[in-house]
């Protein structure tokens, strides 16, 4: 079986929004298992929150191959569902 990493970028935040970093990681985890037998790196970038009340985090999946997806996380508000859009 071949490994995958996680690194998350900024994790300060991951510290104040834990739901949305549990979420993130059941997403990830899905995406490993779609690909098992591939070697893959997955960054996860943090924002801090906006003025708005929107928080926005950004995951890029790479395997060794040329392929690689972008999903964007966000959360409207404190509170709201969090979307994922690739």
């Amino acid at each position: 079986m071949k490994k995958t990493v996680i690194t998350v970028h900024n994790n300060f935040e991951c510290r104040l929004h834990h739901g949305m970093l549990k979420a993130v990681l059941e997403r990830c985890e899905s995406m490993i298992y779609a690909r098992e037998g591939q070697e893959q790196t997955i960054d996860v970038y943090t924002r801090p929150r906006n003025s708005e009340g929107w928080l926005e985090w950004s995951v890029i999946i790479n395997d060794r191959t040329d392929h690689s997806m972008f999903i964007g996380v966000i959360q409207r508000k404190p509170e709201a569902e969090i979307e994922f859009c690739s």
